[in-house]
């Protein structure tokens, strides 16, 4: 379009040149005033014949480069040449101009905006995919486990891995609506935060919710936090194990079947760390986190149902015979010895038909009781019937199980 138009001015010169030599040709052979009225209308054609096209033309070059990058400045040049201002456009080309430079400096800035925000949301899809690999993780990982505090020590360090410039952390659970315990932790010594009971209402998450926690709280000064809603002595506690090192802290309920089962607490050593736009993070993976920690206990008590006998609490038969048929491979192959004792409870069919089942299931009870006393943890106590117990005895004389059992009799 630009050189479409650099052509026309072209055309326009040369038009010009012809004109004005028509002129002189008319002037000489026919000297007359017919010449001068000629002279005037070849001189005039030219001018507004080739002055409307260039005008024309620059209009809409100059309306394409509006549509293209919406720049402000193109109807202020169209006016001047559609009104055929010239001079008008002459007189204000500087001003122009300086439109033209601040409407480029605007597109570069809005592109700026534009990749910002485009890095912005990159990293927020990276997020959110190393997010839900995270929590596809934890789904997979609970057969891992044997026990809950292991499986919430994985959580807590994957948790940790995933969320930007976090570097300590703790579980925290609701014992009983007042008082809190530290279950697990990453970055801190566990012991040493398992010997400061928190109430519930010194906790940050609580103070922030006026005791009513529902959502993720941020807290960007633990230090000065703690000083104004703890107790003085917890407060050098904390201080004596360091926990100060942390600048920014983010806390987030996990509620189990509704009922608030504790809390996840991330930590920074950077200042400002979090912003409102971990709220939603951590909503999301403390949801997540309880969901699986829900399918966990269930795990858990099932496979206790697996495990235990359901009225004791010690071993089931099934579950027993397996757990020997392994210990007794394993003394085959190393020349080990063990024990086994079968225990039967006499006269238990008197007492329910005396005193009724209630006062049966006592007395197994407390037999359980008196033999759990005497053993160690590394035997193993199961109830192979209804009143019939097994017990193994590991690294002791036949002599010494003998005299055991005449005292628990």
């Amino acid at each position: 379009m630009l050189r479409k138009l650099i052509n026309v001015y072209k055309l326009s010169l040369i038009a010009s040149l012809i004109s004005i030599a028509l002129i002189i040709s008319i002037d000489i052979l026919l000297p007359n005033p017919y010449a001068l009225l000629l002279q005037s209308v070849v001189i005039l054609s030219v001018f507004i014949g080739y002055r409307t096209l260039s005008a024309k033309l620059l209009s809409s070059y100059l309306k394409k480069i509006h549509a293209e990058m919406h720049l402000h400045f193109q109807d202020d040049i169209t006016t001047h040449i559609e009104e055929h201002d010239f001079l008008g456009l002459i007189y204000n080309a500087p001003k122009l101009f300086k439109n033209i430079f601040l409407s480029i400096e605007s597109i570069y800035k809005n592109q700026s905006i534009l990749f910002e925000e485009i890095n912005t949301l990159n990293d927020s899809l990276e997020q959110s995919i190393k997010t839900k690999d995270f929590l596809l993780e934890i789904s997979n990982s609970i057969l891992d486990f044997d026990n809950q505090l292991d499986f919430l020590n994985f959580i807590l360090e994957k948790t940790i891995e995933t969320i930007p410039d976090a570097s300590h952390g703790c579980v925290i659970r609701n014992v009983d609506d007042k008082i809190t315990e530290y279950i697990v932790a990453y970055g801190y010594e566990l012991n040493d935060l398992q010997s400061i009971n928190l109430d519930l209402s010194e906790t940050f998450i609580s103070v922030m919710s006026n005791g009513d926690i529902k959502e993720p709280k941020i807290a960007s000064n633990l230090r000065s936090f703690n000083k104004k809603h703890i107790q003085s002595e917890k407060y050098v506690s904390f201080d004596d194990m360091n926990a100060y090192d942390v600048l920014a802290s983010v806390s987030s309920p996990i509620f189990i079947n509704d009922k608030l089962y504790g809390m996840l607490n991330i930590d920074s050593e950077k200042e400002n760390a979090f912003s409102e736009d971990i709220i939603p993070v951590m909503k999301y993976i403390s949801n997540q986190i309880s969901i699986a920690l829900s399918n966990y206990i269930m795990y858990e008590k099932t496979v206790e149902l697996s495990k235990f006998d359901s009225f004791t609490g010690i071993l089931n038969r099934s579950y027993f015979e397996n757990l020997l048929a392994e210990y007794h491979k394993k003394a085959l192959r190393y020349n080990e010895e063990f024990i086994i004792s079968l225990i039967d409870m006499n006269g238990l069919k008197k007492i329910n038909d005396k005193h009724g089942h209630s006062a049966g299931d006592k007395a197994l009870k407390t037999l359980v009781d008196i033999i759990n006393e005497e053993i160690r943890e590394s035997d193993i106590f199961a109830r192979y019937g209804g009143d019939e117990f097994i017990i193994v005895f590991f690294n002791t004389s036949k002599q010494e199980v003998e005299e055991k059992l005449d005292f628990i009799l």
